[in-house]
């Protein structure tokens, strides 16, 4: 092993600006990505009505609580009711 000099080090550290960095020196790429649609009746936003998505509305339902980030307000109207639960069905059995 070598000691660097503060010159040496200075060569290096300018050689490596911006290459594995986390505090890159060069403004960052903005990227899109579409925003997902929610589908109606899909509690835990996988894209897809499943049985979990029931499940998930009976916890809700009986317990109030869910994962974050989950909803099983599926008609938007506040509460988690039976229509709510005829939703995830009519979907799931489609």
């Amino acid at each position: 092993y070598s000691i660097l000099t503060a010159e040496q080090l200075k060569n290096l550290s300018l050689r490596l600006r911006g290459i594995n960095t986390i505090y890159p020196t060069f403004p960052p790429q903005l990227t899109t990505s579409p925003t997902p649609i929610p589908i109606i009746g899909d509690v835990d936003q996988n894209n897809k009505i499943e049985m979990l998505d029931y499940y998930y509305f009976i916890r809700a339902a009986y317990s109030g609580m869910l994962p974050m980030g989950m909803n099983a307000d599926v008609n938007k109207d506040g509460q988690v009711n039976d229509q709510d639960r005829d939703i995830i069905i009519k979907k799931i059995n489609k």
